[in-house]
Formats: C-alpha cells, structure tokens, sequence
C-alpha cells in the first residue's frame, strides 16, 4: 500500500492507536531479544539453578502515567517522613 492509500483509508485516531501499540507493546527489535539471550547464556554458568529468563533482562516501556497516578505518586512524596534524614 502507498502512503497516498494510506492516508486515505486510515484516519488520525488509528493511526495514534498504531503509534500507541508500536510504542508500548513492541518497542523492541529482535536484536534487543538476541543480546538478552546471549546475556542469558554468559550468566548461566554463574547462576544457582536455572539460567536467567531472556525475556525478563528485555527492558520495558511504561505508557505514559495518567493525571490521576501522577496525583497518587505526588501524594506519597508529601507523607510525613518522606525524604527525611
């Protein structure tokens, strides 16, 4: 498809919901996959049991907090004891 028809089958709110699920769902490539199975492998020999999961030394992109968890997260800083020494 050329860019021409899709620009004229797609409006701007699916192509935010693309850009959304690109960003958050598969923001990674394959090569970050590959370098986290080779770090798997290098640690395994170093690891008790079972080697590490290369799926979980993957980094994650968070979405973007809404007003309401920012709120939460800003309350917590205001708790008596907070950020004492």
């Amino acid at each position: 498809m050329t860019l021409r028809q899709l620009a004229e089958s797609m409006d701007v709110a699916e192509l935010r919901k693309w850009m959304a699920f690109h960003r958050y769902f598969d923001p990674l490539g394959q090569e970050y996959f590959q370098t986290c199975l080779l770090a798997s492998a290098v640690v395994a020999p170093y690891s008790k049991g079972l080697p590490p999961d290369p799926r979980k030394l993957m980094p994650v992109m968070q979405p973007p907090m809404t007003a309401n968890e920012i709120e939460a997260e800003l309350a917590k800083l205001k708790r008596p004891g907070h950020g004492e020494t």
